[in-house]
């Protein structure tokens, strides 16, 4: 059982540390398409999630709001799914791809997009350039 002490240095801390954001979904969809763009390596599920979440460290994307954006990219015929069977993995990997025939207007979808994270803006260039 925790002491009253440590109880209030915990909501202490909850109040007094920055916490961390959800992005929204369109901010999340074109941050998405950048990587699948960009990246194609990283272009699947977990691996977007970390790379997203590890170069904007104030705001997190979750897996819910990942796959409801890949729902509707896919619905709206701007991605194709490819599965991929990886080497000493169980389930095979599901790897987001640009359609061929949407390149050019993904590409200018994402041309000129900052994602304003507080009071920084991150350039999607940044984002996707650094490598893993």
């Amino acid at each position: 059982m925790k002491s009253r002490q440590t109880a209030i240095q915990e909501i202490e801390e909850f109040f007094t540390t920055p916490q961390q954001s959800y992005f929204k979904e369109e901010d999340g969809g074109l941050m998405f398409l950048t990587v699948c763009l960009k990246r194609p390596d990283l272009a699947f599920g977990t691996a977007i999630i970390e790379y997203i979440c590890g170069r904007c460290t104030s705001k997190i994307i979750s897996d819910t709001v990942l796959y409801k954006i890949i729902r509707k990219y896919k619905d709206e015929e701007y991605i194709t799914v490819q599965t991929v069977k990886c080497e000493g993995r169980g389930r095979p990997r599901n790897y987001f791809l640009i359609r061929p025939d949407r390149l050019k207007e993904v590409e200018k979808l994402v041309k000129d997009l900052e994602v304003k994270v507080f009071d920084t803006n991150i350039s999607l260039e940044d984002l996707v350039l650094v490598t893993t």
